[in-house]
């Protein structure tokens, strides 16, 4: 592991940040589930998630692969007026701390692409976490 310094003056608060910036879920809004491409993560997909996103790099294994199915859309010129989105839906997660951890890291490669996380709400999760985490939650 590599540790080094910053400067204090160089931090900053990203919630004081971010609030600042106003941002609004109204970007999100505009995903339209029956035109737009979807990526299905489910339980068919990936057998043995919790096994598969139990650590970093296990989870970074599946990301890099989500990653990459990503780049193929976003790189097919006949996507171009499209937008992308990543559709979680995975039923029997154990460890929700793990799963909240895969969805923060996952949306960082989406959102990085401008492409947008979705999550389906499972009874075991919480809906203000995701919310939090995610771009959609259905």
């Amino acid at each position: 592991m590599l540790s080094g310094y910053v400067k204090k003056a160089k931090l900053i608060n990203i919630s004081k940040e971010r609030a600042s910036l106003e941002l609004t879920d109204e970007e999100f809004s505009k995903f339209d589930f029956n035109n737009d491409i979807v990526i299905d993560v489910n339980d068919d997909i990936y057998e043995n998630f919790n096994d598969r996103i139990a650590n970093f790099d296990s989870r970074m294994v599946v990301i890099k692969e989500l990653n990459e199915k990503l780049q193929k859309e976003i790189s097919n010129s006949s996507n171009s007026d499209k937008n992308i989105g990543i559709k979680v839906n995975i039923s029997g997660v154990s460890n929700t701390e793990n799963y909240y951890r895969f969805l923060k890291e996952l949306k960082a490669y989406a959102n990085s692409n401008g492409c947008f996380l979705i999550v389906v709400n499972q009874s075991n999760l919480d809906s203000k976490i995701l919310k939090k985490i995610s771009n959609i939650v259905i």
